[in-house]
């Protein structure tokens, strides 16, 4: 979580969050907020004075690309640190059996009791509904969690991955202030339907289908305009590179 004296970013995993809140504080300054050793901190851990007078940004991403991105850059980390790297079906699958098993900070929360969402709609929720926990314990169907959606919610705008800049610029309403050294993708990938399997691909159909329907992704896209870069490509008329202000 990344918050100025105007917003609160929510730095959700593998949505580009590690340039967000990079590109906010040299855009507008703030401080990093952590729980433990982590950024991304749930909005539930905001104090009330934190949200007095800031809007809150969440991150959204195309369920189908948030798996392939969550995957490669552990793949890449483990390869570097000459770990043995699991597949990209291996570890989809083991991620959306038990999601809840790697997370071991103590703010994230329990296996839900009754919903069983994929694993990006589980970090989705997680992140950006306040009573997360609430949910996670008591809602009985995905249903249930779809019709209060909008009274749980607690997020002003929303920067997606497919506009990212673009977003950035329309809710500071002000010139972007980018670092170029943190521009390019270190672990960049191709297209995501390079890398899934029918059943896979059914799978994120059936289990993120609230994601998917609610913010228009598919499986065709939006998603990122290029494999060689992280975000797209910096518009010109609201990019304005580190040190030449």
């Amino acid at each position: 979580m990344f918050m100025t004296d105007r917003h609160i970013l929510l730095c959700v995993n593998n949505c580009g969050s590690s340039h967000g809140w990079v590109l906010l504080r040299d855009t507008c300054g703030g401080r990093l907020v952590t729980k433990g050793k982590s950024r991304h901190a749930p909005i539930r851990v905001a104090k009330p004075e934190w949200l007095k007078g800031r809007a809150v940004i969440g991150m959204l991403r195309n369920p189908f690309g948030w798996y392939v991105g969550g995957w490669y850059k552990q793949h890449c980390l483990q390869r570097q640190r000459g770990v043995h790297a699991v597949g990209f079906e291996e570890w989809f699958w083991d991620l959306n059996r038990q999601p809840w098993r790697h997370l071991t900070v103590a703010y994230w929360p329990p296996e839900p009791r009754h919903i069983r969402p994929g694993a990006c709609t589980f970090f989705h929720l997680h992140f950006h509904l306040p009573q997360a926990l609430k949910v996670f314990d008591e809602y009985r169907s995905m249903a249930e969690v779809e019709r209060d959606y909008d009274s749980l919610l607690r997020v002003d705008d929303w920067v997606r991955c497919h506009t990212y800049y673009e977003d950035f610029a329309r809710i500071l309403g002000r010139p972007l202030v980018i670092d170029k050294s943190l521009y390019r993708n270190q672990h960049a990938h191709g297209p995501h339907q390079d890398y899934y399997t029918p059943e896979m691909r059914r799978y994120v159909q059936e289990n993120d289908a609230f994601l998917l329907e609610r913010y228009g992704y598919t499986w065709d896209g939006p998603a990122y305009r290029s494999a060689e870069h992280k975000y797209p490509p910096m518009p010109s008329a609201i990019a304005v590179e580190k040190g030449s202000e």
